[in-house]
């Protein structure tokens, strides 16, 4: 029947999203993920799924070892034992 041979339209790509340049990270930083509260580029190995953000284990300790934080659901992030991302 003819319903069943219908060609289904390639999507049409702009031209202005043709011309858009990923920027990925160095490769020295690809997998690293920052701690939310340090103001440099220390590892976190922590993610708080109450606050929704990763700690390294320095601010997480002082900022969720009082108060309320104490209960939020804390997952350690896994880190590859070979090359320590």
């Amino acid at each position: 029947s003819e319903s069943d041979n219908k060609v289904v339209p390639k999507q049409k790509i702009y031209k202005r999203h043709r011309s858009r340049i990923s920027i990925l990270p160095k490769a020295s930083r690809m997998y690293l993920v920052a701690c939310v509260s340090c103001n440099d580029d220390t590892m976190a190995s922590s993610f708080c799924k109450t606050c929704s953000e990763v700690f390294c284990d320095e601010c997480f300790e002082s900022m969720h070892s009082r108060g309320q934080r104490r209960t939020h659901e804390v997952y350690k992030i896994p880190q590859c034992a070979e090359c320590q991302f």
